[in-house]
């Protein structure tokens, strides 16, 4: 009996850090996908990894090709184009947000099937950075996904077509049994430390309610903001980046609940999905997908984006009121809702599902 072709994922990323949640959700989705039946090929043309990073995705990939900017940029895409065409792949799977995409896709001819995944909000000021290049990524590929049920909908009433939404990889990491000590309630923010994330607000924010009960912590790579930042804020702690699994483990495990107060055109949040998946609280803004992953009112609460400071301030204070009432960590609704919708084995299960399909859909 001859023996089952793979199927071949080609994945391009127009551009790929060293941390960032398409990062994150990227590596996972590697290692959930990547196997003898599915085999994963990764390009990405403007690599900004260090050499741990690309040791890695060779190690994890059956094939990758990365590339910075030169002058012989144009030269190697061509070359690699033509390669591409002749290695027998059956999906284009684009992540991000970039003018190359829609070009690439055009030029990768013997590609049958191009799914493209979009990461952020899908909102107003969102759909404000969708140049035209972008947005015939987003109206003739074959499938578009988004990161929520939320953003599907928004998405697909604007650009009349069908919108699914899978969900972000993310990972699960249980938390020991603790008491809530209600007199220094320990909120952080997990993530990139830019001001459309909500940094300046936090600092002030330590001050204001540092006679309140409630500590707050950070963590995330010197940005546009530094330790040098954080020393005039006694009451918030600045820790730096975790750069592993035990990082995070020991990070979930000191905290009580997140909080994330964001303008940027947020998707599905990894921090947020962590924290859900581990059974902490959180308080976030209203934006894209968040309100998706909301369970009860009292450990999920939605901050409403046209929230004046004063209104923030109040909903953090009645958030610290719920925590204590529930005095002990972890919350089991959190965990079950994760593990429901949101875990490792329900994401995995769709994106198998439109894989093994493909032949039933129309080609190229």
């Amino acid at each position: 009996m001859d023996k089952i072709k793979p199927i071949k994922v080609l994945i391009y990323c127009p551009r790929l850090l060293d941390t960032g949640g398409i990062e994150s959700h990227l590596k996972e989705f590697i290692r959930s996908i990547h196997s003898e039946k599915i085999q994963i090929i990764l390009w990405i043309p403007d690599t900004r990894l260090n050499e741990l990073n690309i040791k890695w995705y060779r190690e994890n990939c059956f094939k990758t090709y990365f590339q910075n900017k030169s002058r012989f940029g144009l030269l190697q895409t061509i070359f690699l184009i033509l390669k591409l065409n002749f290695s027998g792949i059956n999906f284009f799977y684009s992540n991000g947000q970039g003018r190359s995409i829609f070009w690439i896709w055009k030029m990768l001819i013997t590609v049958p099937k191009w799914i493209h995944h979009h990461h952020s909000s899908g909102d107003e000021n969102d759909r404000k950075t969708w140049d035209a290049s972008y947005m015939k990524a987003l109206l003739y590929s074959n499938n578009l996904i988004v990161c929520s049920t939320n953003i599907s909908k928004e998405v697909g009433l604007y650009l009349n077509r069908n919108v699914q939404s899978i969900p972000c990889y993310s990972r699960q990491i249980l938390i020991e049994n603790k008491t809530i000590n209600k007199e220094k309630v320990r909120l952080a923010f997990i993530g990139r430390l830019i001001k459309e994330k909500g940094i300046d607000i936090l600092s002030k924010l330590s001050n204001d309610l540092k006679d309140d009960g409630i500590e707050f912590h950070i963590w995330g790579k010197e940005e546009f903001y530094t330790q040098k930042h954080f020393d005039l804020f006694p009451n918030l702690q600045y820790h730096g980046s975790y750069n592993s699994l035990d990082g995070l483990k020991d990070v979930l495990n000191s905290i009580d609940g997140l909080i994330l107060i964001s303008t940027h055109s947020e998707g599905l949040p990894i921090s947020l999905l962590e924290a859900q998946a581990a059974g902490i609280p959180w308080i976030a803004s209203a934006i894209g997908g968040i309100s998706d992953l909301k369970t009860t009112d009292d450990i999920n609460l939605l901050i409403p984006q046209n929230a004046t400071y004063d209104e923030i301030k109040e909903l953090i204070l009645e958030f610290r009121k719920s925590l204590i009432e529930y005095k002990s960590l972890p919350i089991i609704e959190n965990i079950k809702n994760y593990e429901l919708y949101y875990s490792n084995e329900a994401v995995s299960k769709l994106w198998k599902n439109l894989f093994y399909d493909f032949d039933k859909s129309p080609n190229k």
